[in-house]
């Protein structure tokens, strides 16, 4: 009797999809981190050091996929946690032209 042969999975199949893939969703996502970094950096610090007195730590920056009545179609609404002694307060923040037109608290926790 003869038995059927196994067909043992190939190391070299795998990496041949898995390399690719894995470039692939590093492209995607790393150009995220660099456009929150830069938002961070040029818009939002500037604006909150001229609003929160003190030191303060952001902890999120978000964007807030919501439509909303009043906000031109250039304009990006997000949604920032910051964290200042020991207190968490989450600013909704809409940026036109890369300047904020509009700031104010949501939440404070």
């Amino acid at each position: 009797m003869e038995t059927a042969k196994k067909k043992k999975f190939d190391i070299k199949i795998f990496f041949l999809i898995a390399i690719p893939l894995s470039i692939i969703i590093l492209i995607m996502i790393l150009p995220n981190f660099n456009l929150q970094s830069d938002l961070e950096k040029n818009i939002i610090e500037p604006h909150f050091n001229t609003v929160i007195d003190g030191d303060y730590e952001i902890d999120n920056i978000s964007k807030n996929m919501k439509a909303r009545a009043g906000v031109s179609d250039n304009a990006t609404i997000y949604e920032v946690i910051i964290l200042q002694d020991d207190l968490q307060t989450t600013y909704e923040i809409i940026i036109e032209d890369d300047k904020v037109v509009s700031s104010k608290i949501t939440e404070n926790r």
